[in-house]
């Protein structure tokens, strides 16, 4: 979001804390979360589709990328003091 003087401005997904981004109809979920002092896109899956018979099915998988910019809104992300 920008002001007119061509600012960007913090969006909802810009703060700290873990909110949620994005989420998938099989049940994967995109958050933006904090890490220390880094800002990360975490991405949590199931092992399993829901219609899958698999007895791993409800035990979730958890990928962090470290990143540097919001993917909503394109401001840089500062580094903030725990």
């Amino acid at each position: 979001m920008r002001h007119g003087d061509g600012e960007l401005t913090m969006c909802k997904y810009c703060e700290n804390g873990k909110t949620l981004y994005q989420k998938s109809r099989y049940g994967g979920r995109l958050y933006i979360n904090t890490f220390g002092k880094a800002r990360t896109l975490e991405v949590e899956l199931k092992r399993c589709p829901p219609f899958a018979d698999c007895c791993m099915k409800d035990i979730p998988i958890s990928v962090v990328f470290l990143i540097k910019y919001c993917p909503e809104c394109g401001r840089k992300l500062e580094r903030q003091e725990v």
